[in-house]
């Protein structure tokens, strides 16, 4: 009973995020390479498992989420679909400030790559791709909206069966493992001495970062609240307890049961609340819009690469929206997925890679609980679209 606090302590993903980054701080530089070397091969053999299964992930989640709508799921989902795109297009745009004022210019320059002493890992898992998690995501929307139309049975109870195995080994398996997985990367960072650099030089971005988030939710709730000051401070209050969760667990999954509650107090309709929060769970995260496009233009500077023009940066934009469908809500799920996209794309080097791994893991907690705010904005404003409308019974949703 005396150390049940301090296992709860120890229990939680952002402390133990913390511990590993400090045993790596200390004891780094101690660590015989080949010590190095295995935890490094580690985090990569865990890191092509779950891409391996990823497209799994992607079609369970969404087919499961639309065969649970009954009734109005066609127009449930265009709705959707189009006010995410949107949204998303919006957010991800939003980032672009950054660059066009200049703010990028917070980020440390001239990292010399070639100079680095490169940790190579012990061994490789390199795993094929049998399916892309875009036919993935689209396969989940086909078998989804043909089944709900057509009941059969035999096909609900294998997706439900299926999103047990998928949720049993996210909860259990990858999120337990998650601190391994950090640790090679974190140890790769220090080995070839740029983690220093990272805590200390990129601390204005995680700043810049979290201030852009707080001023473009803030404005999304407003828009929610038609501008009424005492009912956004309430739809923010409402939604708090699911931002929290997702803080402490960097987790918007973990997070939804709270999310769903607090979206089912700030829209007043339980349907569409269940409905919503899980179909945006891995879609639309406001946090990685704003997030990951920064990091991308302060890396780009940090290795002496131009940064985008704004021809450039819509491309990047499409890229970046393709990629949201193509993602599971789980810690570092977004960074996973878009690692492959920035070095075919942008030229990302296998240090900047890990770079941007590695900023992104240590600022999840912040970007994970602007995922579930941001969702929780959303929600409202579906309901409002929904009801203005007047389609069929929202009721008929769930």
């Amino acid at each position: 009973m005396i150390f049940s606090p301090l296992k709860k302590l120890l229990q939680n993903s952002s402390v133990t995020l913390l511990l590993v980054i400090g045993f790596a701080l200390v004891a780094g530089d101690k660590l015989p390479f080949q010590v190095n070397a295995f935890f490094y091969a580690l985090s990569l053999s865990i890191k092509e498992i779950l891409l391996f299964v990823l497209p799994v992930v992607i079609f369970t989640y969404l087919s499961s989420c639309i065969l649970s709508l009954r009734q109005g799921a066609f127009v449930f989902v265009t709705v959707l679909v189009g006010m995410v795109i949107f949204s998303n297009f919006i957010s991800i745009l939003t980032a672009y400030i950054a660059h066009l004022t200049n703010l990028v210019s917070v980020a440390p320059r001239g990292t010399d790559a070639a100079a680095m002493d490169t940790l190579t890992p012990l061994w490789t898992l390199p795993l094929p791709t049998v399916i892309g998690n875009d036919r993935g995501m689209f396969l989940g929307l086909a078998v989804g909206l043909i089944f709900t139309y057509k009941r059969v049975a035999l096909v609900e109870k294998g997706v439900s069966v299926l999103k047990f195995c998928v949720d049993y080994f996210m909860n259990r398996i990858f999120i337990p493992v998650l601190p391994l997985f950090i640790m090679g990367f974190v140890l790769k960072l220090k080995h070839e001495g740029i983690l220093g650099e990272i805590l200390e030089d990129y601390t204005p971005v995680f700043g810049l970062i979290t201030l852009m988030q707080i001023v473009y939710l803030f404005f999304m709730y407003f828009i929610a609240a038609n501008f009424r000051f005492m009912r956004g401070m309430e739809y923010i209050r409402n939604v708090f307890p699911a931002t929290l969760a997702a803080f402490t667990t960097m987790s918007s999954a973990a997070a939804m049961p709270i999310s769903i509650r607090s979206a089912e107090r700030n829209t007043g309709n339980p349907e569409v609340a269940r409905a919503i929060i899980p179909a945006t769970l891995n879609i639309h995260m406001i946090g990685d819009s704003i997030a990951i496009p920064i990091m991308i233009m302060v890396i780009l500077r940090t290795f002496g690469f131009e940064s985008f023009t704004f021809y450039s940066y819509l491309i990047f934009t499409g890229y970046f929206m393709i990629a949201k469908f193509a993602v599971a809500a789980v810690p570092a799920g977004t960074i996973l997925v878009m690692v492959p996209v920035l070095e075919a794309e942008l030229g990302f080097t296998p240090e900047m890679s890990a770079l941007i791994t590695a900023l992104y893991i240590l600022f999840d907690p912040i970007i994970s609980a602007a995922n579930v705010s941001g969702n929780g904005a959303f929600a409202i404003l579906f309901d409002k679209v929904m009801k203005k409308r007047q389609t069929a019974p929202l009721e008929n949703l769930g």
